[in-house]
């Protein structure tokens, strides 16, 4: 990725020293054989010579690391388990025992300018498999085969707007149902019988459980 000096200074401000800082502001433009951006001199030719760009790279591999499954028996005497790392001090006494095993571990790692090395650590959030610890994913997903010519887009990106359209007809519908209140029968008051213990709750019983209603048509009406 290409990045202003500003943004470096931004992202790594806490991993940078004195002399690291004054070559992002004045950048070497070093690009290794390995990792290089072919259209680094068309963003050159579009933004100025007096414009500083800094070449960063972050890149992942896959190292090893040293992890030991910890038996032991807790205050209730209940056997557990438990994943430790190759510092963990065995207590033998306690009837620890431990079984050590080398698995794969995520490492990252950053190259600003061709040669300042910093954020070189393992990945904090490791994608492992529940049955298998050894088992990892790389942070990125996919392949870039050119960006000579033009951006790279992902697929992901491609179908945003088909997702976005999606939810709004989604949303429209579910105004559209909410809205919707099925068809509404008007019903003169003055048909509802008023003699003999009728009323409009035991009128609505009758016309939902029969089918039909009965009306008093000698009822007196508004007009008396």
């Amino acid at each position: 990725e290409l990045m202003s000096s500003n943004a470096v200074l931004d992202q790594f401000y806490d991993l940078l020293n004195e002399q690291q800082v004054a070559q992002v502001e004045s950048p070497h433009r070093n690009r290794g054989d390995q990792f290089s951006i072919p259209f680094l001199q068309r963003i050159e030719e579009n933004f100025g010579d007096d414009e500083r760009y800094v070449e960063v790279l972050h890149v992942a591999w896959k190292s090893f690391k040293k992890v030991g499954i910890l038996t032991y028996t807790d205050e209730f005497g209940i056997s557990q388990e438990l994943m430790v790392d190759d510092s963990y001090k065995l207590d033998k006494e306690a009837g620890e025992t431990v079984e050590w095993y080398w698995v794969s571990e995520v490492w990252e790692g950053y190259r600003i300018d061709g040669d300042i090395y910093v954020g070189i650590q393992p990945i904090e959030a490791q994608r492992n498999q529940i049955n298998n610890i050894s088992k990892c994913k790389l942070p990125y997903n996919g392949r870039a085969y050119s960006n000579r010519h033009a951006d790279n887009v992902s697929i992901v990106g491609m179908g945003l707007p088909y997702q976005i359209l999606y939810n709004v007809f989604h949303y429209r519908m579910e105004l559209t149902i909410a809205k919707n209140k099925d068809k509404i029968a008007l019903i003169e008051m003055n048909t509802i019988p008023k003699r003999h213990g009728w009323d409009e709750e035991k009128f609505m019983y009758y016309a939902d459980a029969m089918g039909y209603a009965f009306i008093d048509s000698t009822a007196e009406g508004k007009n008396n």
